[in-house]
């Protein structure tokens, strides 16, 4: 369980190092990799190999969360209409 945990929390730890992470993105990711670790232990298939698939679980969804959270730059519109 423990590596598991682990590789759930590498990916949200290097990619912080080279990326600004939206938070939502970031717990995402790792509700996703402990309910993967969760899952193995569910159906009894924990064992150090499968352990490590909550490693790209953790991946694809920082990568989803991050497009999914991109903020949208709202750009000021000024009307002339009151003018």
């Amino acid at each position: 369980i423990i590596a598991g945990i682990n590789a759930t929390l590498v990916p949200c730890l290097i990619g912080s190092f080279y990326f600004r992470l939206k938070r939502n993105a970031v717990f995402l990711s790792i509700f996703t990799g402990l309910i993967s670790v969760v899952l193995l232990f569910a159906f009894g298939t924990a064992t150090p190999e499968t352990a490590v698939i909550s490693f790209p679980v953790s991946i694809v969804f920082l990568i989803i969360g991050q497009l999914l959270f991109r903020r949208k730059k709202i750009t000021p519109v000024i009307s002339f209409s009151s003018f």
